[in-house]
């Protein structure tokens, strides 16, 4: 039996049993950064601390290109970032939130977006990789920020 299989057959008993869903939003962000909810889950938190996290990573690359890095000593810089991602951390959460969260999350999202970029570097090259960077980095940013009460 595949693996899809077995997992469609326990999808299909598990809703056997059951007799209502239940949906509830702890949050939400809209497209121009304004969020609303209770954050319990951290969702807010979360998309700040990956937005940063990207922002600060391309801001980097946008400036190693200025000064005409190459993308030799620029890939190594990023490894070195990769290993301590939290020296890059500038900026903190303006919500009221543990700030030890978001600079594990920060940490972790930056670490997995360097490694996004070596992956790119490996398959096709370092131009696509900083091209990549790049396109996001030059797109509008929106900001979070809390949606006031009406």
């Amino acid at each position: 039996m595949k693996h899809s299989d077995y997992l469609r057959n326990v999808r299909q008993e598990l809703l056997k049993s059951a007799t209502a869903i239940t949906v509830s939003i702890d949050g939400l962000v809209f497209s121009d950064g304004t969020f609303t909810g209770s954050d319990k889950y951290q969702l807010i938190l979360n998309t700040k601390a990956l937005v940063d996290a990207k922002r600060e990573l391309a801001k980097r690359i946008d400036s190693s290109i200025k000064r005409n890095e190459n993308t030799v000593e620029l890939f190594r810089q990023l490894d070195l970032l990769a290993k301590n991602p939290t020296a890059s951390l500038r900026s903190s959460p303006t919500m009221s939130s543990d700030l030890k969260d978001y600079e594990r999350l920060y940490s972790g999202y930056m670490q997995i977006t360097i490694g996004e970029l070596f992956q790119i570097r490996d398959a096709q090259g370092s131009e696509e990789a900083i091209k990549y960077s790049q396109e996001a980095f030059h797109r509008p940013w929106p900001s979070l920020h809390q949606k006031k009460a009406s």
